[in-house]
Order: C-alpha cells, then sequence, then structure tokens
C-alpha cells in the first residue's frame, strides 16, 4: 500500500480506531507507520480536549446552600462546601441536558450577585470584603 493512500486513510480512522491499531495490530505497520499513528492519536486526544472544555460551565450550583459559583473553584464561595465537578468530565456529559447551571443572562449568576456581607457588588472571585467585627 502507498504511504501517502495509508496517512490519508489514517486521518479519516477515529480515536477508537487509531486505539485499536495500536494494541493489536502494531506487527502489520512500519515504525514510522505507526508514528503516524500515534502523532494522529496525540491530535485527536488534544481536540476531543479543547472540545471538552468548551463544554465546561462557566459558573456552577451549590447542591448545599444552591448558590452560584464560578466553575474555577473547588469550593462553594458561600458555604464552603466542596463542589463536586466529576459530572462535567464524564463522556456523557451534555450543557444542553444539565439543570444544575444557570445561563450568563440569568439574574441569579455569579456575577450578579451581591456580597451578602458588604453593600458593594461583587465583580470576581475573591473580590469579597467582609466587614470586621
Amino acid at each position: 500500500m502507498d504511504r501517502q493512500k495509508l496517512y490519508e486513510e489514517i486521518k479519516e480512522y477515529s480515536y477508537d480506531d487509531l486505539e485499536l491499531i495500536l494494541e493489536t495490530q502494531r506487527d502489520l505497520y512500519s515504525v514510522e507507520e505507526m508514528e503516524y499513528i500515534e502523532s494522529r492519536l496525540n491530535e485527536l486526544k488534544e481536540i476531543e480536549k479543547v472540545e471538552r472544555l468548551k463544554k465546561l460551565p462557566k459558573e456552577i450550583i451549590c447542591p448545599k446552600c444552591d448558590q452560584p459559583n464560578p466553575f474555577e473553584n473547588d469550593v462553594c464561595i458561600f458555604c464552603q462546601f466542596q463542589l463536586d465537578k466529576s459530572k462535567y468530565f464524564r463522556d456523557d456529559y451534555s450543557p444542553e441536558t444539565d439543570e444544575d447551571n444557570y445561563d450568563q443572562e440569568d439574574d441569579k449568576s455569579f456575577e450578579h450577585k451581591t456580597n451578602p456581607y458588604s453593600c458593594e457588588k461583587a465583580d470576581r472571585v475573591g473580590d469579597i470584603n467582609l466587614i470586621n467585627l
């Protein structure tokens, strides 16, 4: 088989197809071809990673206090509850079916939330001014 033809064919393979080739068919390909397959697999991993990151919500709702939190937080800024983000990294996660998150336009979102300890509006994470008692 012509190498160029093989390379064009490999470009059409899915991530799972390439993994299967690597696991079960190493002896059927040359070292150079295997390197190409591995590089293509790495490209597909990066593409999948970028796509997954695009799907992550900007905010998540604390299950304990029902308040919005920036996705970057591991702990709720209101009640310090440990936020579980595992569902966002599963293959079956879809932002369209996620009921736990608000749209950016929702008036309950973090950007619109007033700090309960101050008269000022919280503009970003960590911008909470506690009153010294």
